[in-house]
């Protein structure tokens, strides 16, 4: 949250991109983040398709071939309304929305919630895309083979406090306990 600028940090700061992350400057930086939560809350009243014309719309320029491209991927319904979609559609959007700009940073949080496991590995894939590509990814999950499979660095948390900061290779030569 903080690396969005949704909240303050209580100590220190945060910089991305190298400018100071404040709740009131954040938008300036939101063009270049791609964001997707397992609890995301999506505008209930719009459907798929006129959720993600309007995100694409808040960045500017045509995202349109990475839509489609996403869109063939990860198949989800477009022409309903959210609010009556499965958790797995409303994350499929979610991802999409995050991913269709091209974003030199996104955040993620438990991303694969509500997905089956064949779109687990669609996803898994498109990270290690935008990673060879140069992206960064920072995601949150409680499942470590997901972040065994796509993630160079762990970060273990008890509380809000760092706990361990270690290469995923040293995780696993520990049995990922």
């Amino acid at each position: 949250s903080t690396i969005l600028g949704f909240i303050s940090a209580s100590d220190g700061e945060t910089k991305v991109f190298g400018t100071v992350v404040t709740p009131a400057g954040a938008h300036k930086l939101h063009r270049k983040i791609g964001y997707a939560a397992g609890d995301m809350g999506l505008p209930s009243k719009l459907t798929g398709a006129q959720f993600l014309r309007f995100t694409s719309g808040q960045f500017g320029g045509s995202h349109e071939p990475r839509l489609a491209e996403l869109t063939k991927r990860f198949k989800p319904v477009l022409d309903k309304k959210i609010g009556t979609l499965s958790r797995g559609n409303k994350q499929k959007i979610a991802l999409i929305a995050a991913f269709m700009t091209n974003p030199e940073l996104i955040v993620l949080d438990e991303p694969t919630s509500g997905l089956d496991p064949v779109m687990q590995d669609i996803f898994l894939d498109l990270v290690r895309e935008v990673q060879a590509s140069g992206a960064t990814v920072f995601m949150s999950s409680h499942y470590l083979n997901e972040v065994a499979d796509v993630c160079s660095r762990v970060i273990l948390m008890r509380d809000g406090k760092v706990v361990r900061d270690m290469a995923t290779a040293d995780m696993l030569e520990g049995s990922g306990k």
